[in-house]
């Protein structure tokens, strides 16, 4: 993950979701979990930073979107109390998610709407990094 394809993955994140209607937060993580890039977009909540980094981070750690974990980390389900693993760093709803070229490179994680509009825009802004591998 290069700082040049980590902002080009931020810009797209912010255009759907202003195209949403909504302010977000999103980072960019290398395969080593270490920051590239961050953005805050003007309205954001403080809150939804931190946790923008930890859905990255969880994308990168699990190799896998954070939405996949709702389900099986529900109450009574196989995986119930997941979300408190790692001093609770791990999250387990919409909006983070593993960046691919041929091998994991890195991880995006949004945060600042509904965890359905968050994984929307880091769908949105890892799609042609995804495709371009």
């Amino acid at each position: 993950m290069n700082l040049h394809d980590a902002r080009e993955i931020l810009v797209r994140v912010e255009v759907h979701a202003r195209g949403l209607g909504i302010t977000v937060c999103a980072g960019v993580l290398d395969v080593g979990a270490n920051p590239v890039a961050t953005i805050r977009m003007d309205g954001a909540q403080l809150g939804a930073y931190p946790l923008a980094l930890q859905k990255a981070w969880t994308a990168v750690a699990f190799e896998a979107p954070t939405e996949n974990w709702a389900g099986i980390t529900a109450p009574g389900a196989p995986a119930w109390g997941f979300s408190t693993a790692l001093a609770g760093g791990v999250i387990v709803f919409g909006g983070g998610i593993p960046l691919v070229r041929g091998l994991l490179v890195g991880g995006l994680g949004v945060s600042g709407s509904s965890a359905e509009n968050d994984a929307a825009c880091a769908r949105a802004g890892a799609a042609e990094f995804d495709a371009t591998g």
